[in-house]
């Protein structure tokens, strides 16, 4: 097992801990060995603690690696994500014993986990788009609800994604002086709840957990299955 992630394996209980400088920062590498740590405990069939070290949980992505380029930037966010997916469909319980910051995609950390436990202190838990005030625009999530949904559940959220966008597509009109302004923007807004609804939604919903290994349906044990709920 790599030493950015260390395993510990007593009395059916792992604990992970991460181990990736000062800020625990999630590179590819550490984020290979999660999965590898998550493959040995789902093996031995034991509760997972994950943690990191005092102070500190982790600062999130790493940034030398964001700032190599866009295919670095989009290929860490990708394992991430896969990596979050995993966590939430752990078939035994995963606990976060957060002892210090946790931003970023540090706190998705905390999110994706069955139980958090945390330490007092002037710590910083969180993601840099609240602390900067920004919001999620109801396209993003209307398109992200419509992976729950049916054929029908879609066209009423397409509907009520277009009936809430009359505003900006009025703005839009005025700012620009012609109907093309709106036009585009209806016509990015169904690409983007096409994709989600008909592509993205299916393959998720369709695979299995990401990660090194997938389990059955048949492995989850049920009692567990309801913290995801």
């Amino acid at each position: 097992m790599s030493e950015l992630v260390t395993y510990e394996l007593n009395d059916g209980i792992a604990v992970l801990t991460l181990n990736n400088g000062k800020v625990n920062a999630l590179s590819p590498e550490v984020i290979v060995a999660l999965n590898e740590a998550l493959d040995r405990a789902q093996e031995a069939g034991a509760i997972v603690v994950l943690t990191g070290q005092p102070g500190i949980l982790s600062g999130g992505y790493d940034l030398k690696v964001m700032m190599k380029g866009p295919e670095q930037a989009i290929a860490l966010v990708t394992a991430g994500s896969a990596l979050t997916r995993r966590m939430l469909a752990h078939p035994q319980p995963i606990i976060v014993a957060c002892g210090g910051h946790a931003v970023a995609k540090g706190a998705f950390l905390l999110l994706a986990s069955d139980y958090r436990l945390g330490v007092e202190g002037e710590f910083l838990i969180g993601l840099n788009e609240v602390q900067i005030g920004m919001t999620m625009h109801h396209v993003g999530i209307l398109a992200g609800t419509a992976l729950l949904v049916g054929v029908w559940g879609n066209l009423a959220l397409y509907i009520v994604g277009l009936a809430l966008s009359i505003p900006l597509l009025r703005r839009l009109r005025r700012r620009f002086g012609s109907l093309w302004a709106p036009a585009i923007g209806v016509a990015v807004f169904t690409s983007m709840f096409a994709i989600s609804a008909f592509v993205v939604g299916p393959a998720l919903t369709s695979g299995s957990p990401a990660g090194p290994s997938t389990v059955a349906p048949t492995d989850v044990d049920p009692s567990h299955a309801g913290h995801h709920r």
